[in-house]
């Protein structure tokens, strides 16, 4: 039994000392690793220590490095430490004041949220860097003070001859340079493993492998031991894993989606989080865009402001509630635009005028003019930031003998005379700097002209106009029949010129209500206050007064109100399922799209089709 013991203490002790890497790292909280002073860790000029850290709790003077000696006024050495709430390159030359260094550079790190951070000291200024971009600076001089020689190299806790503090969190890759590195040569290197051969690596900690020994892989092979370490204190590392956005697809001036992949991870991670903001730094995120959740890699953003560039960001969370580094900044160009139409007809100017295109309203495609049509006019603007960032724009109009491909500078104003009836199709088309392109067409059509046969126009007119009157006069008698009958208990009420009594007006307006809720007078397309006034016997003046004076409205708005409500009703029912908006919107008394879409907008806040969304 003892031998047997025996043997499998040993196969665990071997397994647990040989592990490889696979996104693994070191987990601090009472517990640290420690390495023998040497004098080529003390480099005189220039100095770069940097890692990955994940804090999960905050505790000042927590340091994930520490190499130094801080007694009071004997300092000496360098550490990446906590103190005054960031997390600082301590690090004294020999022209610092005592105690300066525990104001030296830091950054705010976020609880549970993995991060590069790296300190610099390049005989001009000391630097902070996190995930590569540099957040503080401050410029001393002089070389790095190694009056006192610190006894050891701690990873996990600020270790000196006289205290102990312990780091609360993860570490992985650390380094140790004996130069200053650059901008560049952090961003490029934080995110790959070294060979250990690397020009001025002094020490290189990638922690892969675990045991009574951690290894340093530089050419110097200072290998360090434990203190208090278990099993428990390795753990999942999320350090140089990032998402990284492929590509984005602009769907219009307001929309676009982005997609991305993981690198150095080669498991799935459940949720990622995106961040829009208004500069590269993320020091002013956008509210309604701050932390959007998906399980994704893919997002697609919807009303999004125009009228300047945005940058996206995204981190990913494992099922161990770990979050990875942010994306690299990724830019999106700014699409907003406008574009406006003139139509001009015979004899007038700008008879009709409309916005096709307003920044993040995309109206209706097609258009269609009953009457004569000289000219077009389209006005068209684009933000100066698309046009002077490299981005184009231009407008093809085509049809009526044209097919002209127009190049936009900021401003367009074009002018079409003289037009032959038939089909024109405008297209306006668009692109960043990124090349990501955004197109949008839409058609007008223009009718015949009749000014050679006005003669037969004016018969046509006349009659029609004869048919008309005499169709609606016998409508009006025969419905004022019919409504008669309904009323229960109607009486004639004498019509007045002057303003009617508070008990008249009740009357009228209950027999109103009445016609509208029991009959549904508001069906008739053509229903006018001169109908309903003969209907009631009542003066239109008088009618509308009543309206008025007890629903707030006008009598478009009275009418037009109980057919939104129908239109609404007619919507859950099972019977209008296959029937198109405007089907519904013509049995509910409409006879315009146009005034059924806006009404319904009016009255309800949002568009028919989005409220049949909502309805599921």
């Amino acid at each position: 039994m003892k031998y047997c013991l025996f043997f499998l203490i040993v196969i665990v002790a071997n397994g647990f000392e040989v592990l490889a890497n696979d996104n693994q790292c070191l987990k601090f909280y009472d517990n640290y690793a420690m390495f023998r002073s040497d004098p080529q860790m003390r480099p005189i000029e220039q100095i770069t220590v940097e890692c990955w850290v994940k804090p999960n709790k905050y505790t000042n003077w927590g340091a994930p490095i520490s190499y130094l000696v801080d007694n009071r006024y004997n300092e000496s050495g360098f550490a990446l430490a906590f103190n005054e709430g960031k997390m600082r390159f301590m690090i004294k030359t020999n022209e610092m004041r005592s105690q300066d260094w525990t104001y030296n550079p830091g950054i705010v790190l976020e609880m549970n949220q993995w991060c590069h951070i790296a300190g610099v000291y390049d005989g001009i200024s000391i630097k902070v860097y996190q995930n590569g971009i540099l957040k503080e600076e401050k410029f001393v001089s002089g070389n790095i003070d190694w009056k006192y020689i610190p006894d050891q190299l701690s990873i996990g806790a600020f270790v000196d001859n006289n205290e102990l503090h312990y780091f609360n969190g993860c570490v992985d890759e650390v380094r140790i340079w004996n130069r200053g590195l650059s901008e560049n040569e952090i961003k490029k290197g934080m995110r790959h493993e070294f060979t250990g051969e690397e020009y001025g690596l002094l020490v290189y900690l990638p922690m892969t492998e675990i045991g009574s020994v951690i290894k340093d892989h530089s050419l110097n092979h200072y290998d360090g031991k434990f203190v208090n370490f278990t099993s428990d204190n390795r753990t999942t590392s999320l350090a140089m894993v990032q998402p990284k956005i492929l590509q984005s697809k602009v769907l219009s001036s307001s929309s676009i989606k982005i997609d991305w992949k993981i690198s150095n991870y080669s498991k799935p991670l459940d949720d990622f989080y995106i961040d829009m903001a208004r500069d590269s730094k993320f020091n002013f995120i956008i509210p309604q865009f701050k932390d959007l959740k998906t399980n994704r890699n893919s997002f697609t953003f919807d009303n999004i402001p125009g009228g300047e560039n945005l940058y996206v960001r995204i981190k990913g969370r494992d099922k161990n509630n770990e979050y990875c580094a942010y994306s690299d900044p990724f830019l999106i160009s700014d699409f907003s635009y406008s574009l406006s139409i003139d139509l001009q007809s015979e004899g007038e100017e700008n008879d009709n005028h409309f916005v096709i295109l307003d920044d993040n309203v995309l109206a209706t495609d097609y258009f269609k003019f009953k009457k004569g049509i000289r000219a077009i006019n389209i006005k068209s603007t684009l933000t100066s930031k698309l046009i002077n960032q490299g981005g184009s724009a231009s407008i093809h109009v085509k049809g009526g003998g044209i097919d002209e491909v127009y190049i936009i500078d900021k401003v367009a104003n074009l002018i079409f005379s003289d037009l032959k009836p038939g089909k024109y199709e405008i297209k306006l088309k668009w692109a960043s700097e990124n090349k990501e392109e955004l197109e949008n067409s839409f058609v007008i059509e223009i009718d015949k002209l009749w000014w050679h046969d006005i003669w037969f126009l004016a018969i046509v007119f006349i009659l029609l106009s004869a048919f008309v009157y005499l169709l609606t006069q016998s409508i009006v008698v025969i419905k004022r029949k019919r409504y008669r009958e309904l009323l229960d208990g109607y009486v004639p009420i004498p019509e007045k010129d002057a303003l009617i009594s508070e008990e008249e007006m009740t009357q009228y307006y209950n027999q109103l209500i009445d016609l509208m809720v029991r009959d549904k007078l508001f069906l008739e397309p053509r229903l006018s206050i001169r109908m309903l006034g003969d209907i009631l016997d009542v003066s239109p003046n008088i009618l509308s007064l009543i309206i008025q004076e007890k629903n707030g409205l006008y009598f478009n708005d009275f009418v037009n109100k109980y057919r939104v409500e129908e239109f609404k009703t007619l919507l859950k029912n099972k019977d209008t399922e296959n029937l198109k908006i405007s089907a519904i919107a013509y049995k509910c008394g409409f006879n315009s799209e146009s005034t059924f879409f806006r009404v319904f907008k009016k009255f309800t806040g949002e568009t028919p089709s989005s409220f049949q969304k909502n309805l599921g």
